[in-house]
């Protein structure tokens, strides 16, 4: 961002320049320091992080856990995953409560149970914890895989990527973990309000385009700033050990890298919050295999012996 900052202020437009990703759920973090910066930017062939789905079912349960009242989060949530409560018994328990709605129908006595339990686990977990524990008291992961993991769906790894951005909220909830239970959950739905709804942005300068490399295919940029060019990223961790996808990952970061007509960035993080947890990150291998003298490295040396090695073990 400091880069894209400077490009800015020599009179770049921001349209000049591209941030590419692995996966979708990269954009999140990103997002969140553009609206920050008051940076505009487009994310292309796909939708904002607090946008999607998965996150939107997420945060909707959050919210009514937070407030009964929530009507909006209510209407999302009570089909998710499917325990037969139509419309009638939905509009029962918004107008009766909760409690009324269970003594006439076996699906919202269901549902009460299990609002109860999870209101009385919040206040005494942490908050990235106790979203791992909704998750599984509604078996969210198996809603997803059934809803995106068959052979309609038009991409295959659609499960595994809205899978990630789970993953991903789960992360940001981890920095919430500090403060008490309680004030973490109001402040963090108060947060992400706060992203959700941004001011309007001027976008006379031109608008930073955010997309995976997938879609980058056939497009050019002057500017390129690949990020996460980390081994379990690029490559991706499911190709890691399949010699095909290995390889296909490494077209896929050439087709990534030429999209760049004048200067192209690869960055990399020493460690990454992934699946909730942190962890130290090791940086591509198929950074190692660009001629040296077409690189210029900045705040690490990728010619020590200990990450060459990994990589050969790999």
């Amino acid at each position: 961002i400091d880069e894209i900052l400077a490009m800015r202020k020599k009179g770049v437009s921001l349209s000049d320049a591209v941030v590419l990703y692995r996966t979708n759920a990269q954009s999140r973090p990103f997002e969140e320091l553009l609206l920050r910066e008051r940076i505009p930017y487009r994310i292309t062939g796909g939708t904002r992080f607090y946008e999607r789905k998965e996150v939107k079912d997420m945060l909707a349960f959050l919210r009514y856990l937070k407030n009964e009242n929530d009507r909006s989060a209510l209407e999302r949530i009570i089909n998710i995953p499917p325990r037969g409560i139509g419309k009638v018994g939905l509009e029962r328990i918004v107008e009766r409560g909760l409690d009324a709605a269970a003594d006439a129908s076996p699906a919202a006595r269901d549902f009460k149970a299990m609002v109860r339990l999870l209101r009385e686990k919040q206040p005494t977990r942490p908050l990235a914890q106790f979203i791992k524990e909704l998750l599984s008291a509604i078996n969210y992961k198996n809603y997803l895989r059934e809803a995106y993991a068959s052979s309609r769906t038009w991409r295959a790894d659609e499960f595994e990527e809205r899978w990630e951005n789970i993953e991903e909220l789960i992360g940001t909830a981890k920095k919430y973990d500090q403060i008490s239970p309680a004030t973490a959950l109001e402040n963090f739905l108060e947060d992400i309000a706060l992203f959700s709804s941004a001011d309007t942005i001027d976008v006379s300068g031109g608008m930073l385009n955010l997309m995976t490399m997938h879609l980058a295919k056939g497009l050019e940029y002057p500017i390129v700033f690949l990020a996460g060019c980390e081994e379990g990223l690029l490559p991706h961790a499911r190709s890691i050990y399949d010699p095909e996808a290995l390889d296909e990952e490494r077209r896929l970061c050439y087709v990534a890298i030429t999209r760049a007509k004048d200067l192209a960035h690869l960055t990399f993080a020493r460690e990454r919050t992934t699946h909730g947890e942190r962890s130290r990150r090791l940086p591509s291998r198929f950074i190692s295999e660009i001629p040296e003298h077409l690189v210029h490295y900045e705040g690490h040396d990728l010619s020590e012996p200990e990450l060459i090695e990994e990589w050969e073990t790999d």
